[in-house]
């Protein structure tokens, strides 16, 4: 989880940093844009200026070319009388698009003649600029003072009138403004720039008709523009590259400026910079929308893709830490949480608990797994409502629970552990119809022990102890001790030797022999036991068959020691001895093998075993199990000549009622049936009843566990067939059962039968 966690914040800022640098590049970008947009701008105007400046040059140079035609063709009549002059003039300016013309004299005092007609004589012209430079032999045009026909100014435009001693006048043309204006009317910037003529001093001559508001500002930048003017000046002088485009007005207006040749005016281009900006506002705008919608929607995908791996997280953690079918923990959860509980606490005062429901496949079984899976989910419930909190379960697997207390003594845990069972035989009396449903625990406390353990291994002690009394009768619970611990690493060993101590035949033939107690103590047969014989020790079967029963191997012994029993009695019948009856144990597993009968029959047929010599004995547990199964697999063996018993009778739950239906050969009365009791007499009157009732059913009786001879006479009073028991002879090995046969030539008639062997 914290590593989930981890990554989360690591993507979330990875995100972060990736939009960060994404609205940096953004605005790089954007600041390029801003960049390209001013030069194309810049460039956009300086290109209008120089249009307009073409324009305005050809009406200038027109202008004063038609003047210096005229100039040629009057320059010899230049001291007639006015009064042709006039004349002239006036016909030559019904042919032009002056407003007005006229000639000055060298002294500055000009006649002239307007389109309209209008005469004005005697104007004063000697201090214009126009008809100074004019004068000194250049043409001029420059703006005049027009109060003499009441006009505030108009471009005037002259020419020198050349005599052959020089100039003696000016030969002048005037114009209102609006002639050049329409010039420049030709809208820049979608109307919103500044098309003007501007002279030397800054002053606006001549601008566009749309764009008064703009060259009204531009007239108080007089200032700044002479002096943009005089710096291009200057640099043209020194021949060094000059930009014709800047900004004035603190950087408001952007402006473009292109010298006329005449008058030293400049055509002048401007426009404000809020409203070139404009354009590039609208691309900032829309980035930026672009930006923010693009950001909105990767947000949107983060939080979907964000909702959907947490729902996919959630759903993966619930696969991972909850038990499908009670619906609280399952085994990692609780390790995680557990472990960290462990870690947190101070002290040891704990215990941690292994649960197991006995027989609970057989539950299942009888009632369906559907039933099986409300028990499990009922119990679950239990262990939720028992748990304070940091007490914590869950189930490990089937029919398994794992629990811990904490700050709980022995006592406190055996009184919930009754609780806890008597709750699960409720339910086996009232839901399960009479199931008795019974329940081991084996609980380690931690408090105890000095050694700090894993949880792992805490569970695993836990468990050690719940196996300890799985096989006892009842609920039990059991508290882990270091001798457990020792049994089961005695197990361990024994199952690490198991395979190589068959494959090396350490598992030797003991015989116990069977004596007909009602033929003369004759020795009818022998029980064949195993022994475990190492190079240091004879280990019992009491060690080593409950190990084998668990883990499987006893299947293997099984078959190993029927075919070693057969081997002997076919040798000992070969050497002349006579019939015996061979006794063999079948384990529980050994009979649900597939091939139980075949392989049973087929060793017996391999080694010429004669009918009605080998017997297998079957524990009562095996019968009640699946006595389908058991009276299929006896009804088959008893036609192939095997003689079948039911070992251990009474030492379970034996019922009269199943005993009546088995096909069975021999009854074997367990050894608990001659222990000495409270009651004597009534236990002899249930054995004499067992015996009697065996005989009726065509069964043949052995009492096995005899140790006494007054048990003998009793046995053979009521009619008891065989008796098998210390109080004849221990179970020996081979070595010493032979010469024992020997020993008793009679027919195997035992002659000192009087006491223990």
């Amino acid at each position: 989880m914290e590593r989930l966690e981890k990554k989360k914040r690591h993507t979330f800022l990875a995100m972060i940093l990736a939009g960060v640098l994404f609205i940096l590049c953004i605005g790089v970008f954007l600041f390029q844009i801003l960049i390209l947009n001013e030069q194309d701008n810049e460039s956009k105007l300086q290109d209008a200026v120089i249009q307009n400046k073409t324009a305005i040059e050809k009406q200038i140079d027109g202008d004063i070319q038609t003047l210096l035609g005229i100039s040629y063709s009057i320059a010899d009549r230049i001291d007639s009388a006015f009064e042709d002059m006039e004349h002239i003039l006036r016909k030559i300016n019904d042919n032009n698009s002056f407003l007005q013309m006229g000639i000055i004299n060298s002294r500055g005092v000009g006649e002239l003649v307007e389109l309209e007609g209008n005469y004005y004589e005697k104007v004063d012209f000697s201090q214009e600029p126009i008809f100074i430079d004019a004068l000194e032999g250049r043409p001029a045009m420059d703006t005049i003072d027009a109060a003499y026909m009441g006009e505030e100014q108009l471009i005037g435009v002259a020419v020198p009138l050349q005599a052959e001693e020089g100039p003696e006048g000016v030969l002048f043309a005037a114009n209102r403004p609006e002639i050049y204006a329409n010039i420049l009317n030709t809208p820049i910037f979608d109307g919103y720039g500044l098309s003007c003529i501007v002279n030397r001093a800054g002053q606006v001559v001549i601008h566009s008709e749309h764009s008064a508001q703009l060259a009204e500002s531009l007239a108080r930048l007089a200032g700044e523009l002479e002096e943009a003017f005089l710096a291009a000046s200057e640099a043209s002088k020194k021949q060094t590259p000059a930009s014709t485009v800047c900004t004035i007005g603190d950087g408001q207006y952007y402006l473009a400026f292109e010298p006329l040749d005449a008058g030293g005016w400049f055509v002048v281009g401007a426009v404000p910079k809020s409203l070139v900006h404009q354009t590039y506002g609208k691309l900032v705008a829309y980035s930026l929308t672009f930006v923010v919608v693009m950001l909105l929607f990767f947000l949107v995908i983060y939080y979907r893709m964000n909702t959907q791996e947490q729902k996919h997280r959630n759903r993966l953690e619930e696969l991972a830490y909850t038990d499908p079918l009670t619906g609280n923990w399952n085994l990692n959860k609780f390790r995680t949480v557990v472990q960290d509980y462990i870690r947190k606490r101070h002290d040891r005062d704990f215990v941690v608990w292994y649960c197991d429901i006995k027989k609970f496949k057989y539950f299942n079984d009888m009632f369906g797994y559907h039933e099986g899976d409300r028990i499990l989910k009922c119990l679950s419930s239990v262990f939720l409502d028992s748990v304070n909190e940091d007490e914590y379960f869950c189930r490990t697997s089937a029919d398994n629970f794992v629990g811990i207390i904490g700050q709980i003594s022995r006592a406190e845990f055996t009184d919930w552990f009754d609780r806890l069972a008597a709750a699960v035989n409720y339910w086996g009396e009232t839901d399960a119809r009479g199931f008795c449903l019974e329940i081991v625990i084996g609980a380690y406390c931690a408090g105890e022990f000095v050694e700090h353990l894993s949880l792992n291994d805490m569970i695993d002690r836990a468990k050690i102890a719940q196996e300890s009394v799985k096989e006892m009768g009842g609920s039990r619970v059991a508290f882990y001790s270091e001798e457990m611990r020792g049994l089961v690493y005695r197990e361990t060993e024994l199952e690490s030797r198991m395979r190589a101590a068959l494959k090396n035949r350490e598992f030797v033939l003991y015989f116990q022999p069977k004596v007909n107690i009602q033929q003369q103590d004759r020795i009818a047969g022998a029980e064949v036991l195993a022994r475990w014989q190492t190079d240091q020790e004879l280990i019992s079967p009491g060690v080593f068959i409950p190990v084998f029963e668990k883990n499987g191997f006893i299947v293997s012994l099984d078959r190993y020691m029927f075919e070693n029993a057969c081997i002997w009695l076919a040798d000992h019948l070969k050497n002349g001895g006579q019939e015996l009856n061979i006794a063999v144990n079948v384990s529980r597993l050994g009979l649900l093998q597939p091939d139980f009968v075949d392989y049973y029959v087929s060793v017996k047929n391999r080694y010429g075993i004669p009918d009605g010599l080998l017997e297998l004995e079957f524990t009562e547990s095996i019968i009640l199990e699946d006595i389908d199964i058991f009276c299929s697999a006896v009804l088959e063996l008893k036609k192939q000549g095997f003689l079948c018993s039911l070992d251990d009778f009474g030492a379970g739950y034996s019922s009269l009622n199943i005993l009546k239906n088995l096909p069975l050969d021999i009854l074997k009365l367990d050894v608990l049936f001659f222990r000495e009791g409270v009651d004597i007499k009534r236990e002899r009157i249930v054995i004499s009843h067992v015996v009697s009732m065996a005989r009726e059913l065509r069964m043949r009786t052995i009492a096995e566990g005899v140790e006494s001879v007054e048990q003998v006479d009793f046995l053979r009073n009521i009619g008891c067939d065989v008796v098998q028991g210390y109080v004849f002879a221990k179970p020996m090995p081979v070595e010493k059962f032979r010469p024992m046969l020997e020993r008793c030539r009679d027919g195997y008639i035992l002659k000192d039968a009087g006491g223990i062997k």
